[in-house]
């Protein structure tokens, strides 16, 4: 790249750079409206983070999210993990639980700053007509529990599940991780849950669609936990449904409803198989993905250590090297700012970009992974600094 180019880049990006003034929730709407005018259309938004523990991307997700609640209507809020965790937030967000219940269930996200968030959400719904609530729903195959939540809820509603159903969610109940280890009952698992006749549900009815969520959770938690299928068809397939169950939970709202998703940027990004490309191609320009990025710092992280075992503990990531997205980005005289990447034409040619992950080897290279950003995603937010996110004692 020649001085001239490079000029001319930083000048592109100086142009299109939508500042913002910081990620705290506590913060005006103001600065954020040339984002949610890029948001207007879209009927679900991947609102992704730049690695699972930064406290930067978690803020700015809250801050969006009390946006596109207060000024666009947006009611949905799903998050990456399984329906019947969930379930649980959406009872305590919607008042009928009375205590938080941050667990080590939704590890790594067990942090002050998403606690803020539920908490925000549930003074939001306070006093508040049902159809105007925020409500919170699942989006993931990591869990064994829909099977009984949905078994509990056809009882409840005096529909009669079916046998198999009950022996299945018994069964799984009883040594759940060695049923997993066990190829020869997983086989046998998913060959009679596809064998047994579904309940009489009516497809019309949100109940009804929400124990069709719950108990189709449970062979997807089969297939992509047992280890049936090699590694990357495994990440493909928790993708696929990652979209499926997101479609389903947005189908289960209303024929109206928008959602706000809440997961990983490269699961949310639009990569050929990833759950942002099948949403693109569900919902056309209705799903917009905003991508976190950031230049230094320190996010919370989990080392390989020889020999086995391992700790949760701040991990420090380094200033971006030259020729990466994120050295870029850095070249601006700005903390926090958004960008729409297909107005910089940087942006649309390949580079590499971070991609911290929850488990890091040693020597790991933060910027392995190349793409164009401008076809990989529509708003890119930027931090110039990123900070560990406070863990809450539950782990």
């Amino acid at each position: 790249m020649t001085e001239r180019e490079s000029v001319d880049d930083l000048t592109a990006l100086r142009g299109g750079a939508m500042r913002l003034d910081g990620v705290d929730p506590a913060l005006s709407d103001s600065d954020l409206a040339p984002v949610l005018g890029r948001l207007a259309e879209a009927r679900v938004v991947g609102l992704g983070e730049a690695t699972h523990g930064d406290r930067e991307s978690f803020q700015f997700k809250h801050r969006l999210i009390q946006a596109l609640v207060r000024q666009q209507g947006f009611r949905v809020f799903l998050f990456e993990s399984s329906p019947a965790e969930m379930e649980r937030y959406d009872r305590y967000v919607t008042g009928v639980d009375e205590r938080p219940p941050l667990d080590r269930g939704l590890h790594p996200w067990c942090t002050e700053e998403v606690r803020e968030l539920f908490t925000w959400l549930r003074e939001w719904n306070s006093g508040r007509a049902t159809g105007d609530q925020v409500r919170v729903g699942g989006t993931t195959t990591n869990s064994w529990r829909g099977l009984p939540l949905a078994v509990r809820l056809l009882d409840e509603a005096s529909i009669a599940a079916p046998p198999a159903w009950r022996r299945l969610s018994a069964e799984a109940e009883k040594g759940r991780f060695a049923r997993l280890r066990n190829r020869e009952w997983v086989e046998g698992a998913l060959a009679t849950w596809h064998a047994s006749e579904s309940p009489p549900l009516d497809g019309a009815n949100p109940d009804h669609r929400w124990i069709a969520i719950l108990a189709n959770s449970f062979p997807q938690w089969l297939e992509i936990w047992s280890g049936r299928v090699p590694q990357e068809e495994r990440w493909q397939l928790g993708d696929r449904y990652m979209a499926l169950n997101t479609m389903a939970q947005l189908e289960r709202f209303g024929s109206a409803a928008k959602a706000m998703l809440w997961a990983h940027n490269h699961h949310l990004w639009l990569e050929s198989w990833r759950a942002g490309t099948h949403l693109r191609e569900r919902l056309g320009s209705g799903y917009r993905v905003v991508y976190c990025a950031f230049g230094r710092g320190s996010s919370n992280a989990q080392p390989q250590v020889p020999g086995g075992g391992s700790t949760w503990h701040p991990h420090p990531c380094p200033p971006p090297p030259p020729g990466s997205m994120e050295y870029l980005l850095d070249q601006l005289d700005a903390d926090c700012y958004a960008v729409e990447p297909a107005d910089v034409p940087a942006l649309r040619r390949e580079l590499p970009v971070r991609h911290a992950r929850m488990v890091v080897p040693d020597g790991d290279d933060q910027f392995y992974l190349r793409c164009v950003p401008a076809e990989r995603f529509d708003l890119l937010v930027y931090f110039r600094q990123a900070h560990p996110a406070r863990m809450l004692d539950v782990l």
